[in-house]
């Protein structure tokens, strides 16, 4: 049988969605304001987008996890 998810988890689980769709939004603008960047400008933005790609796996594999323990999944 698995553990069921604490109250802790929980919150983290239902604020998931919320912060995957921030991240993704950022990373949206990031991309889209790169039209007209510097070459500099451009090579931050897309480490930065990078970097929000990452954060948004691995949100994604919690929000995963978190819904198989919760039973939901």
């Amino acid at each position: 049988t698995q553990k069921k998810l604490g109250v802790k988890e929980q919150r983290e689980l239902d604020a998931l969605p919320a912060t995957i769709q921030a991240r993704a939004q950022e990373q949206q603008q990031l991309l889209s304001g790169m039209q007209g960047a510097t070459v500099e400008q451009r090579q931050s933005a897309s480490r930065r987008a990078a970097g929000i790609t990452a954060l948004l796996e691995a949100a994604f594999e919690r929000w995963s996890e978190l819904e198989e323990r919760a039973g939901g999944g």
